[in-house]
């Protein structure tokens, strides 16, 4: 259904799920063994991801996030050195960014159907009306019947199989990542101002943006069932 129903835009939706995918693999790396280079790597590709959608700035800010939640649970010594981290992780980012963003700012180019400065109290009103319908909207996505979705139902299955995971080391930091960034594409729908209602967009749109939280599943899931497929294996 991905390609089928929304084969004009989806491409560029796969690209952000696979770069935003990658820099979070890289950023479980950092955590795990702590090396600046994955860090760096996380970033570069988040960077090269502002030149392929919008969207990229919320996985930025989120990244900023995690990462300070990260460095906030270490030892007071390795702090400042977790914070250098961070710093140029962003200067690397802010430089891949640059250029594009510098262009559209030079071109005026904007989003036509998210404009803050053109937000109205009246349409967010209106917007928050029809959250019970956006949220029905992104159920839809994970219990649907669409061959994809099976995906969703097993990351679902799993978090309440291993809800005492959920808080823990990498799966916790996992699950912030994936939970901020759902909240902000969220509060995102809730700024839309334009002809149409909240509830049209969510249903033309919230299908292709799972496709951008896809691969920060993936690593969720995996972590989740790690133990349980290696002991899986063991046996055979």
């Amino acid at each position: 259904p991905q390609f089928v129903d929304y084969a004009t835009v989806v491409h560029t939706d796969m690209i952000l799920g696979g770069l935003v995918g990658g820099a979070v693999g890289y950023l479980v790396l950092y955590m795990r063994y702590d090396e600046r280079r994955y860090i760096l790597l996380s970033s570069a590709l988040l960077g090269i991801a502002f030149w392929v959608k919008n969207e990229a700035v919320v996985f930025a800010f989120v990244l900023a996030l995690v990462v300070s939640v990260f460095i906030s649970s270490k030892e007071t010594s390795k702090k400042p050195v977790a914070l250098a981290d961070l710093l140029i992780a962003f200067a690397v980012m802010a430089v891949i960014a640059w250029p594009w963003m510098s262009f559209r700012s030079a071109e005026g180019l904007v989003n036509c159907d998210l404009d803050p400065s053109k937000l109205t109290l009246k349409r967010l009103l209106e917007n928050m009306k029809q959250i019970p319908l956006v949220l029905d909207s992104f159920q839809q996505q994970i219990f649907g019947p669409k061959k994809w979705n099976i995906f969703w139902v097993a990351l679902v299955a799993a978090m309440a199989w291993k809800r005492k995971k959920l808080t823990e080391g990498v799966v916790g930091h996992l699950l912030l990542f994936l939970g901020l960034s759902l909240l902000c594409y969220f509060a995102a729908y809730m700024m839309i101002d334009g002809p149409d209602n909240l509830y049209f967009y969510s249903k033309t749109t919230m299908s292709r943006f799972m496709v951008h939280f896809t691969g920060i599943a993936l690593f969720m899931l995996a972590f989740l069932v790690k133990d349980d497929m290696e002991d899986v294996l063991d046996a055979g």
